[in-house]
């Protein structure tokens, strides 16, 4: 069907409608879905809905452009979301839930957030910049070079768990352990890292991964490690330092900070000589001059100035306050000398090993030390008949005298070899004491021990206690005093008590407040033993009843020692102590702390503790005893208990006889 409305051709179809012209709709034009609105004489342009999206679509060979006679944007449908912006001669802006994350200017864009890309490729000369200023900045120029550049105020601080610099090539050349700390830097292939930091030791090794100094050094070669100062003048003048190192404090309580020492080599005149100087400082004073100086010639001054002791040439022999040494031809000695303003005050001489004399002199004619050829020892004799012979100037003079005025104590000390004695007397003391309260004999450590004929007879352990008799015995972990052994075999006997007359007390025994509780003593035929019982020690003194009963309730035992297997009668300590209490000692099942040596203390070579004795403790069994005498009151009582009933007993069947 085909009509005009208005000036407009019409044509009607069952599917299609053309309109030709201009066509004004007052109200909405509404399409169904996947019908299209098509624009375009090839119908390059199409509108439509596909039931689930929305498409503007164009089909042709042109762009699709969308324009604006001054602002652009993209929004939601609820028209409360900008997502593209764009304005005439301005910026153009990608938003992201209301905020913008991109928009462009006259010099470039500006990002807000986080860039994510799979790269960025920048040219030559450009630079690729961080922060509000621009401080942090990548550049590769022109020439082939690329800069990193920090250009605020801050660090340029690089996090990683490790830091791996590499060449082209992929060879290792420094390497920083983000864990650790370590910082390594390779040799030229890359493999071996020959200078190491080692961040947790703080100590820097060259040629070394394990650095035990703040600086270590080390060659793989023979020739050794070797640190180099050099200076890099073409020229050297008189006292010109090539090198030095120096020593600083920076303890203020003191007064010892600043410079306190330096080693330095000097140009020593011309021709490239040089002197070395050692320089220290006192507490509290600067540093000064030298204290010692090795010149050019090989000669050493050293003193307060360098200049107060002096060893100089051979052919030096006579001069103000020189110490030299020099070969004697005439009888093939070596001597040190020491001359005071050209006298000889002092000399140590020696003739060739194997043969002569070396001795110690004081400028007469005798010398005060003398070494033998038999390597006997002499002073105050030239002609020594012993390993060490002293000899006085005159009848009780003293030989030999050990003496510390420190308070730190006096020492001597005295080794043997082999079976010879230490301390040998030709007569009877081997130690006298001239005068004064006592002689003391210390073991520093370990025990103390006495012997005659080669053979150990008593000892003092290191806890106190004391054994006489044998040289070893089995300790039993209490603290004793006295440990008497017998040295085995015939009749020979632990100990023997020899009072001074019958009926003495050969061994008395004291409590601890000193009052005597007990002794042993001697008749001229038999023993007494005694516990102090005197009436005058007692008071409340009552008849024991009950005594059968308490009898009756011990329980005597056949039982074996562990110690030796043995097998005696006897009773248990802690079933006794419930019976008779007084005749048994200590607790059952009880322990005690035992002070023992965990770790023996260290001397050095002069007998000197450098590291103390490590002590320890550790619980041992403290042992029940009984004492079977105090029984004794018990059976006696038990016993006329049972000698009354059988009195009575007797009577009562005496009268039933008699009836």
């Amino acid at each position: 069907m085909a009509g005009y409305i208005g000036t407009k051709s019409v044509s009607l179809s069952t599917d299609a409608a053309t309109i030709s012209g201009d066509l004004t709709i007052g109200g909405n034009l509404s399409l169904g879905d996947n019908d299209k609105a098509i624009f375009g004489a090839g119908s390059d342009l199409e509108i439509y809905h596909d039931g689930s999206n929305s498409y503007i679509k164009d089909v042709g060979t042109g762009s699709l452009r969308i324009k604006s006679s001054a602002e652009f944007y993209v929004q939601d449908a609820s028209d409360d979301e900008i997502q593209i912006s764009a304005f005439k001669d301005g910026e153009v802006a990608l938003w992201y839930n209301g905020s913008k994350k991109l928009g462009t200017s006259a010099s470039g864009i500006s990002v807000t957030g986080t860039v994510t890309a799979d790269g960025l490729t920048m040219g030559d000369g450009h630079t690729f910049a961080l922060g509000d200023a621009s401080e942090f900045t990548i550049v590769h120029t022109a020439g082939g070079n690329t800069n990193i550049g920090e250009g605020g105020s801050g660090n340029l601080n690089i996090s990683a768990r490790d830091l791996l610099i590499q060449d082209v090539a992929g060879t290792s050349r420094l390497k920083v352990d983000g864990n650790l700390g370590d910082i390594s830097f390779y040799e030229d292939t890359g493999t071996t890292a020959k200078l190491f930091w080692d961040a947790s030791a703080e100590a820097l090794g060259i040629g070394t991964l394990a650095p035990d100094q703040k600086l270590h050094i080390t060659d793989g070669t023979s020739s050794g490690a070797v640190l180099r100062l050099e200076r890099s003048d073409t020229s050297m003048g008189n006292n010109d330092v090539y090198g030095g190192i120096e020593f600083e404090g920076n303890d203020t309580d003191t007064n010892a900070n600043g410079i306190r020492g330096f080693i330095r080599g000097l140009g020593q005149g011309t021709g490239g000589g040089m002197k070395m100087e050692f320089g220290t400082a006192g507490g509290g004073a600067a540093i000064g001059s030298a204290r010692m100086t090795l010149d050019a010639d090989g000669n050493v001054k050293i003193g307060p100035d360098a200049q107060d002791i002096q060893l100089l040439p051979a052919s030096t022999n006579s001069g103000v306050n020189t110490v030299y040494l020099r070969g004697n031809a005439s009888n093939d000695k070596a001597t040190v000398t020491l001359n005071h303003y050209g006298v000889r005050a002092f000399d140590i001489s020696a003739g060739v090993i194997g043969s002569g004399l070396f001795h110690i002199g004081n400028g007469a004619s005798d010398p005060a030390f003398v070494i033998d050829g038999s390597s006997n020892v002499g002073i105050g004799t030239s002609s020594p008949n012993a390993n060490l012979h002293t000899a006085g100037s005159s009848t009780n003079t003293v030989s030999a005298q050990v003496q510390n005025t420190e308070g730190t104590g006096s020492r001597l000390d005295m080794y043997a070899f082999g079976s010879s004695p230490a301390i040998q007397s030709a007569h009877r003391a081997a130690v006298y004491q001239w005068t004064g309260a006592g002689i003391d004999l210390w073991s520093r450590t370990g025990d103390l021990h006495f012997g005659t004929s080669n053979v150990e007879r008593m000892r003092i352990d290191s806890s106190g206690s004391v054994t006489v008799g044998l040289a070893t015995y089995g300790g039993s972990g209490y603290s004793v005093g006295l440990k008497l052994r017998y040295a085995g075999g015939g009749a020979q006997y632990g100990i023997d008590f020899l009072p001074n007359a019958d009926g003495a007390n050969a061994c008395d025994f004291f409590n601890a407040a000193g009052s005597l509780v007990g002794y042993i003593a001697l008749g001229a035929t038999s023993t007494v033993y005694a516990t102090s019982s005197d009436y005058r020690l007692k008071t409340d003194a009552q008849p024991m009843t009950g005594a059968s009963a308490r009898v009756q309730a011990l329980n005597p035992v056949n039982f074996e020692w562990i110690a030796d297997g043995t097998r005696v009668d006897g009773f248990l300590a802690h079933e006794a102590q419930a019976i008779v209490p007084e005749a048994v000692t200590g607790t059952k099942d009880a322990m005690m702390d035992q002070e023992y040596e965990v770790t023996p203390a260290v001397l050095d070579e002069n007998g000197t503790e450098t590291t103390a004795a490590v002590m320890g403790t550790r619980s041992v069994p403290d042992y029940q005893g009984i004492d079977q005498s105090k029984i004794v009151p018990l059976l006696t009582a038990a016993l006329r208990e049972a000698l009354t009933k059988i009195e009575d007993m007797e009577t009562r069947l005496a009268a039933l006889e008699d009836v």
